[in-house]
């Protein structure tokens, strides 16, 4: 009984979380990166564009109020369902990892070298998992620098406008 009803809470906050991106993203804002993650490159949440002199600016500032609104309201909404859902993903993990160190304990004891054999097995993959973060980082760092540059050369541009448009 337990499992289906933290079960209809998942179905519950994945589908509230479905249709809450689907109508923040049909709204043509920017999407909220989740709370800790780097927010998804190329996607600025704002322009660096300074707004124009004439009577959109009222408007822009407007705009940016109601983005601000949204985002702040979309952050209050979701929280508290991402809260329950990583406890109850933390106590069935809890249980399930119980449940299957006793597996292989049972599973170890009948077959004589597999306990070395699981041991070198998690000793390759955490190595390959090693050299894999490595090799991430560096990529991470590649395309942040490119990231870094390309904004740095439209700024650079913006203020060539500006200059020119005075």
């Amino acid at each position: 009984m337990r499992s289906t009803t933290a079960t209809r809470w998942i179905l519950a906050a994945a589908l509230l979380s479905a249709a809450t991106w689907t109508t923040f993203r049909s709204s043509g804002a920017a999407p909220i990166a989740p709370h800790g993650a780097q927010e998804a490159p190329g996607l600025a949440r704002t322009p660096e564009t300074p707004p124009p002199a004439d009577g959109r600016s009222a408007q822009i500032r407007q705009l940016d109020a109601q983005i601000k609104a949204l985002r702040d309201q979309h952050k209050a909404d979701v929280e508290p369902l991402q809260a329950q859902i990583k406890a109850l993903n933390d106590k069935f993990q809890q249980q399930l990892d119980a449940l299957q160190s006793q597996r292989l304990a049972l599973v170890e004891q009948g077959v004589p070298g597999l306990k070395e054999l699981d041991a070198q097995e998690t000793s390759d993959l955490d190595a390959l998992a090693a050299r894999e973060k490595d090799e991430l980082d560096k990529l991470h760092a590649r395309y942040n620098d490119e990231r870094k540059a390309i904004r740095d050369r439209y700024q650079q541009r913006r203020r060539e406008l500006e200059a020119g448009h005075k």
